[in-house]
């Protein structure tokens, strides 16, 4: 047990140096966590990118024209076509799944079980939207 702290400077250096310390040694974590973001925030950037080239390769556009898809995003005011509205869905998707690692990485656990909330509430979300669409479409 260290020893009691009598005097006001005493006790105010202790603190620095050990929050000081606390900093020092969460550096290489944050760091870490700060490459894991950059790069997974330009990888799935470039991934999105190519599966919307990939997608609108495949005509996927065209199948959304005779759904009837490309006029809803028309009237729900979305400049992207649907390969881009595909392509950024599972690019915020990725980069939720980027934000968790980077949380991790640091061990913020707040943070990640918050995502993993998030992560887990988009299948269900998705799955009502295509019920919708199909509902409204008969």
């Amino acid at each position: 047990m260290p020893a009691a702290v009598t005097d006001l400077p005493t006790a105010l250096l202790t603190g620095l140096a050990a929050g000081l310390a606390t900093l020092i040694s969460a550096i290489p974590s944050i760091l870490g966590a700060l490459i894991i973001l950059l790069l997974g925030w330009i990888i799935t950037g470039a991934l999105a990118g190519a599966l919307a080239k990939a997608l609108r390769a495949v005509r996927v556009n065209t199948a959304a024209d005779r759904a009837g898809v490309t006029g809803v995003l028309q009237r729900a005011k979305i400049r992207s076509d649907a390969a881009g509205v595909v392509a950024g869905v599972v690019k915020w998707y990725l980069r939720l799944i980027v934000i968790l690692m980077a949380a991790d990485a640091v061990k913020l656990t707040a943070v990640s079980t918050i995502v993993n909330q998030v992560l887990a509430f988009i299948p269900n979300l998705l799955v009502a939207v295509l019920i919708l669409a199909a509902f409204s479409w008969l």
